[in-house]
């Protein structure tokens, strides 16, 4: 799924304009990469007074990105497609934040899904490719994008850092990082998962978990895996005590880094 994703530092930028242009901004991405699902969209905006406002569009790419609606088909945007897309989404938001920079980002091998409540049981590892897998070398990141509507009254009204205590999902986050450390074989300790906390004013999605693993050459890790830790994920997140099974979430899982076009910024 194709998420844009906007940090700016203007405080008093009416978010409610924000939330319209990133819509308008999905139905244009969407026509330019060719995907075949037209709902197949999220944004999520961020205010923090202290970063350098950006736009970002990232997805992934693969033969099982959309198994219905292209069965068969490879969805691999090229760059010039890249390029359309990230032209429409600067034209767009030229009025309201200025002709910045956008960048488009395509990633491969990678597992994604939308969080389903009913799935309660827990996932069977896939023995074989977690035997014989090689130890993960690099640290993974575990960033969860929290929406005021997953805080309740704990929302911070800018980008900030809520205190463990006050976040009522600290002890899921936890489960999480102990899940990717025994899924990967890393040493069981707080910093061998560096875990990012995002709250976005606005978002599409309650909770969005993604776990990163940018160090990682993306063919030798086994779908099968990459999988794993996403179904994992999902199991964590609907047998958590303190997570309401009313929320949306999305988990990602990604590897590498992406291929990458940036749209420049205009006078």
């Amino acid at each position: 799924m194709p998420i844009l994703e906007i940090v700016t530092n203007r405080p008093h930028v009416d978010q409610q304009i924000i939330a319209n242009l990133s819509k308008a901004s999905g139905a244009k991405v969407i026509e330019a990469l060719g995907i075949p699902d037209e709902n197949d969209w999220e944004f999520r905006f961020t205010v923090d007074p202290s970063a350098t406002t950006t736009i970002k569009v990232a997805y992934s790419c693969g033969s099982i990105d959309y198994p219905e609606q292209a069965p068969g088909k490879i969805f691999d945007p090229n760059e010039k497609q890249m390029l359309t897309a990230g032209q429409a989404v600067q034209q767009i938001f030229a009025p309201s934040l200025g002709n910045l920079p956008v960048r488009v980002e395509a990633y491969y091998h990678t597992s994604f899904l939308v969080v389903n409540p009913e799935h309660r049981e827990t996932p069977l590892p896939p023995t074989d490719s977690l035997s014989t897998q090689p130890p993960i070398s690099s640290k993974p990141i575990l960033e969860i994008a929290f929406s005021p509507s997953s805080l309740g009254t704990n929302s911070p009204s800018v980008s900030e850092t809520i205190p463990p205590s006050e976040n009522p999902h600290h002890q899921t986050l936890i489960d999480i990082q102990t899940m990717i450390q025994d899924t990967l074989g890393l040493e069981t300790s707080d910093n061998s998962v560096t875990v990012q906390t995002i709250f976005p004013q606005g978002a599409d999605t309650d909770l969005s978990v993604n776990i990163l693993l940018p160090e990682i050459d993306p063919s030798s890790l086994p779908q099968e895996v990459l999988d794993y830790l996403a179904r994992m994920t999902e199991y964590l997140l609907n047998n958590s005590p303190f997570v309401n099974q009313d929320l949306s979430a999305t988990v990602w899982v990604i590897p590498g880094r992406p291929k990458t076009v940036t749209v420049p910024a205009t006078e």
